[in-house]
């Protein structure tokens, strides 16, 4: 059984034209890798930024009822006086 020479040539055309395709894709998805880890490193940095923001936080709170304390020693001593 023969295949005719056009069909050949078609599916030849067909052909290239999938690795045309499939190159199309490989380049798009490498640039939505080349994004994704960008936007993974910005993750990151908000991450850490987050762990500093509750640590000053806590840091605060911290300070707060130390001050709270010590003006309510202070307002107590006042009164006795």
């Amino acid at each position: 059984m023969s295949v005719p020479r056009s069909k050949l040539l078609e599916l030849q055309s067909l052909i290239s034209r999938q690795e045309q395709r499939l190159n199309q894709l490989q380049e798009l998805l490498s640039g939505q890798s080349s994004g994704l880890s960008q936007q993974q490193q910005q993750i990151s940095q908000l991450r850490q930024e987050l762990t500093t923001a509750k640590s000053s936080l806590s840091k605060s709170d911290q300070i707060i009822d130390e001050q709270n304390a010590s003006l309510t020693s202070l307002s107590e001593e006042l009164k006795q006086e």
